[in-house]
């Protein structure tokens, strides 16, 4: 999964919950219409840092677990705000991960 597939599906996904460490997204059922929704269901990790991931269909949910160093603010400016704050975001975790 790339920037741009997380991108396009960002507009089915809230935030449920977000604890250092540990976010919840909660998914729009239109997202399963998305030929792109097949990509974050497969995919390990849709951005950088993330160690597990577990989709539950039923609750229309995902549970990622990332890279505690990672701050919440740029775990939530990926699915907050517009794509151009996304991207810094996504840039910062990145850079963080790599470092």
């Amino acid at each position: 999964m790339d920037f741009d597939d997380l991108m396009s599906l960002r507009r089915y996904v809230s935030i449920a919950h977000h604890v250092p460490g540990r976010l919840r997204l909660k998914f729009n059922p239109a997202v399963r219409n998305d030929p792109r929704f097949d990509a974050l269901r497969d995919a390990e990790a849709p951005f950088p840092g993330v160690q597990a991931t577990r989709i539950n269909t039923m609750a229309r949910s995902m549970v990622i677990e990332y890279d505690a160093r990672i701050p919440q603010k740029e775990i939530a400016g990926l699915f907050n705000g517009d794509e151009e704050a996304a991207r810094d975001s996504f840039d910062r975790i990145t850079e963080i991960v790599l470092s």
